[in-house]
């Protein structure tokens, strides 16, 4: 994990986009997976590793951001 820098700060993706995001891989869960099971689970769990510290970063701590955080 690296903090992004300062002036890097444009990189970190606004609530909108994260919510966004969020409901796509969420979608991944209800495609079939058979043998990829690991796979998909590594790749949402990063995916949404990033997101939280998205949030962390922007220091959103609203209604939104915990029914992101339940649903992760």
């Amino acid at each position: 994990y690296n903090r992004t820098a300062e002036r890097e700060a444009q990189l970190i993706r606004p609530l909108p986009v994260l919510q966004k995001t969020v409901n796509y891989l969420l979608n991944l869960i209800n495609q079939p997976y058979d043998d990829k099971f690991l796979n998909i689970y590594n790749f949402l769990w990063d995916r949404m590793r990033a997101i939280r510290m998205d949030l962390r970063m922007q220091h959103i701590f609203n209604s939104d951001a915990i029914t992101m955080h339940e649903q992760m």
